[in-house]
């Protein structure tokens, strides 16, 4: 890699709203890109909103061990990009606090360009999103907090 091939990598990695890491090796060089923690959130269109958005977990009031044995987990079944939305500018599939239906799409997981659409597997209450829009989830891990209405079919 030389420095002008670097440097439209940087570019790119700065322009995108999805992108929060990027590792490159090339010929025993390696370029490793990383964002820091921003106060705020930072929309598509690069303007940053002060605050937290709703995906965002409240370090103050975490869910307790006891309760989390009652909840149900919503597991990514493979690995890709977490999107909470259809697109950059449109409303997310669910926000925490709100009531799903088995089979309601609850995310997309970005996988080889093919946007998988992850489903609940029970009817219930959100009552956590764990991953940050745009980040890389690994397979089997857990997206979605649920309060369960009653309990899944196995």
């Amino acid at each position: 890699m030389d420095e002008k091939e670097i440097r439209k990598i940087v570019s790119i990695f700065k322009k995108s709203p999805f992108l929060s890491e990027m590792d490159l090796s090339d010929a025993g060089k390696r370029i490793r890109l990383k964002r820091s923690a921003v106060i705020g959130s930072v929309r598509a269109d690069h303007s940053v909103i002060q605050g937290k958005t709703s995906s965002e977990k409240d370090p103050a009031a975490p869910i307790p061990e006891e309760a989390r044995e009652n909840l149900l987990k919503i597991e990514s079944p493979l690995i890709g990009t977490f999107y909470r939305a259809p697109s950059p500018k449109a409303k997310p599939f669910v926000e925490t606090g709100e009531t799903v239906q088995k089979g309601r799409v609850v995310c997309i997981i970005e996988a080889m360009k093919l946007m998988n659409e992850i489903e609940s597997e029970a009817e219930g209450k959100i009552v956590e999103i764990l991953p940050q829009n745009g980040k890389l989830v690994e397979c089997g891990e857990t997206l979605f907090l649920l309060e369960p209405w009653k309990q899944p079919e196995r």
